[in-house]
């Protein structure tokens, strides 16, 4: 998703309502998905620090990245 961000912003490509709405439920399943893996370490075990919370930083970014030049670029007429 990361790079379906940057080439909507670089290439200036149309903002559609789904990739939206896949980074939201992408930011709230992750926690959902890696405590339901078996045997899972606890959160803020080191293997969080290390893929985890890099996956939500990123997925949260990008979010917040598209809302952002969704907002700020003008309609196409």
């Amino acid at each position: 998703m990361f790079c379906v961000m940057l080439s909507i912003v670089f290439f200036d490509k149309r903002i559609e309502a789904a990739i939206l709405s896949s980074l939201g439920a992408m930011l709230f399943a992750f926690p959902a998905l890696r405590s339901a893996v078996p045997g899972a370490p606890p959160i803020g075990a080191a293997i969080d620090y290390f893929a985890f919370f890099w996956a939500e930083m990123i997925v949260a970014v990008s979010l917040i990245t598209l809302l952002v030049v969704y907002i700020r670029r003008p309609l196409p007429r």
